[in-house]
């Protein structure tokens, strides 16, 4: 039995795909049964079970199958209750300016018997559709009409579908502890302080909890820093929760979460890949946040297994059967993706390229065996791009096509553990004694006091003491201004790290820039001079007396590079200069790269092609805090 019905909506085809494609969220609205997830299952489908109308169910979940911006499928074949298989989904079709929704139920009942409640099953799945549709458009309205003038058009603000709220939220506790951040931080746009406390009042149980502050930054336009330092203090003073997140960096789904650093794993396993994987707080955690219990009550049930808005990375997810070739368009932009097999984690590389440098029709025609895919890599111009993909293999494969590279809208643990407001609210937050976990990639900087010995016989050693700690907070508010992190301070040094070799070189420079005004403000005469190199790689992440603290060679080799500047100046290795945006950087500054060939100490020494930052002398009135 087959069930359609049709709505339309306002938004353009993108951005309905963004709200409706969240079948989740979709199936909490609309009362299908919560998941339990159960054993047995098969390697892609998953063995689950739910209660509706009384009734017990169970059945086998296959993985959703869709276009992204297109179309979306699930099959679900029951082995307990009244069907005994159901299809289901949305195709996304453009309507004017706007989108044409067409929602598809096909039911299968177990028995004739049982073909009334198949009916009235698929019919109230229907009358929820519309109703959530009809909900999200009155939603949109509403918040049109009450949002302030000066607010971004609630239009641009997307809403990801109608509340599914089960508990009113402590109303005077909630405005007691918004206007309690407000304080502590002054500078937060007071429509922020608004949209976060109208969020935490009115959104869904699912989207109060495991919030990531850069998806909310980036719907109700924000700037992304101020946002994620906003839920720091809203954690600190008690309206949000901490929680770190272990995902696959294969496939992106999170496997498991705890309530502290300390508690993170040193390793784990994806049971959807196969794969087993080593912590690492760039890679593989991620820190979101929810609503405190205190604050308000919100059901953490799963409500469906595989959603496309769990995996919004990939464009495209499809079966296909031994010998078959399938054929379907997909929409890729200019970034770089690839097509993998699924658990078997073969996978070709699909690179972009110019219009002018491809010849003929936009296609990628990949073909696929038991030994993998026949070629590494496949071309395609940004746009609409005509796939085929040919299953040479012995079973059915399931593939997808999916966006490389990390995941913009994560704050990882790598990140948020470098910023200095981080670690000055949650200085507790670390890992656990003798635990080691890898950080690909940190930008480490070292500064030192040139002649500091003069310094101490010059003014003798307790005035010398009190103008070097102004020194220490001097270099650490430049180091924070950056979101990097002061890590430690050894004699007259200072250890900083930062997430990007910008961030680390932008305060750099901002050092040495104000120096001159700093030294002025505080009288000193002669003034400080700081030595300053900044190396970048992996590390290790440790637990230091009670701090998170980084070993490994990229810091023994930063603690080097230092040495060799001269004062005033800034030398960085070529990990550092050869970023792009370390160059685009230097061009803004006017600032000049001088090589340095020469070889480090305690490094077996190896050859390394240092770089000296010249940076001309800019007069300035601002001050230096």
């Amino acid at each position: 039995m087959r069930y359609t019905t049709e709505k339309s909506v306002t938004l353009d085809v993108e951005r309905a795909w963004e709200v409706f494609s969240d079948t989740d969220h979709f199936n909490r609205f609309v009362g299908l049964p919560k998941v339990k997830l159960e054993d047995g299952a098969g390697e892609l489908a998953r063995k689950a079970s739910g209660r509706i109308l009384g009734m017990r169910l169970e059945w086998l979940e296959h993985p959703f199958e869709w276009i992204e911006g297109r179309y979306f499928t699930v099959t679900r074949d029951y082995s307990r209750g009244p069907v005994s298989r159901v299809v289901g989904g949305i195709e996304f079709r453009p309507n004017g300016a706007g989108a044409l929704l067409t929602f598809v139920a096909d039911v299968t009942p177990r028995h004739w018997w049982a073909k009334p409640i198949a009916i009235l099953l698929a019919k109230n799945t229907l009358r929820g559709f519309r109703a959530y549709v009809d909900k999200f458009v009155f939603d949109s309205d509403t918040r049109q009409k009450s949002a302030p003038v000066t607010s971004p058009k609630v239009s641009q603000q997307l809403e990801p579908g109608p509340s599914t709220r089960t508990c009113a939220v402590d109303e005077d506790r909630l405005r007691s502890m918004v206007q309690k951040v407000m304080k502590v931080r002054p500078q937060t746009q007071p429509e922020l302080a608004r949209r976060f406390e109208a969020h935490l009042r009115e959104a869904g149980d699912d989207q109060v909890l495991r919030m990531r502050p850069y998806d909310l930054a980036d719907r109700w336009r924000f700037n992304r820093v101020e946002m994620l330092e906003f839920f720091l203090h809203a954690t600190k003073q008690g309206l949000l929760t901490l929680e770190w997140e272990l995902i696959c960096p294969n496939c992106r789904v999170p496997k498991s979460e705890t309530k502290t650093l300390r508690g993170l794993a040193p390793s784990f396993h994806c049971d959807l890949c196969g794969i087993s994987y080593a912590t690492d707080l760039e890679q593989s955690t991620e820190l979101r946040f929810s609503v405190s219990a205190e604050l308000r009550s919100a059901e953490d049930a799963v409500f469906c297994l595989g959603s496309p808005a769990r995996t919004k990375h990939v464009a495209a997810q499809q079966y296909v059967e031994p010998g078959e070739e399938r054929r379907l368009k997909v929409s890729l932009n200019g970034r770089q993706f690839r097509i993998r097999s699924v658990r078997i984690n073969k996978d070709c590389a699909l690179k972009p390229v110019h219009a002018r440098d491809y010849m003929g029709k936009n296609a990628v025609d990949v073909a696929y065996a038991d030994a993998g895919f026949s070629a590494a890599s496949a071309n395609f111009v940004p746009g609409e791009v005509d796939f085929v993909i040919r299953n040479g293999a012995s079973e059915r494969r399931l593939f997808v096509v999916e966006r490389v590279g990390p995941d913009a809208n994560a704050v990882t643990a790598a990140e948020v553990t470098m910023m200095q407001e981080f670690r000055g609210l949650f200085s507790a937050e670390v890992l656990a004694p003798g635990q080691q976990v890898g950080v690909r990639s940190i930008c480490v900087l070292f500064t030192d006091l040139k002649a500091s010995t003069e310094i101490y016989e010059r003014v003798g050693d307790a005035s010398a003491f009190a103008s070097v700690q102004k020194q220490f907070d001097f270099v650490a508010r430049q180091v924070a201004e950056s979101r990097g992190a002061v890590i430690k301070t050894i004699g007259d040094a200072v250890m900083a790290v930062f997430p990007t070799r910008r961030a680390g070189v932008g305060a750099a420079i901002q050092m040495q820039r104000r120096l001159e005004l700093f030294n002025r403000e505080n009288g000193f005469d002669p003034g400080f001079v700081l030595k300053i190199g900044l190396h970048f790689g992996p590390a290790i992440a440790v637990n230091a007396n009670n701090v998170l603290d980084y070993f490994g060679r990229t810091v023994n080799i930063a603690a080097r590079i230092e040495t060799f500047s001269q004062g005033g100046d800034v030398v960085i290795s070529d990990e550092i200069a050869a970023e792009p945006d370390v160059r685009s950087l230097l061009e803004e500054a006017g600032a000049r790269l001088v090589s340095l060939d020469t070889k480090l100490k305690g490094t077996g020494d190896l050859s390394f092609r240092l770089w000296k930052i010249e940076i001309p002398s800019v007069a300035t009135t601002q001050s230096a805090g």
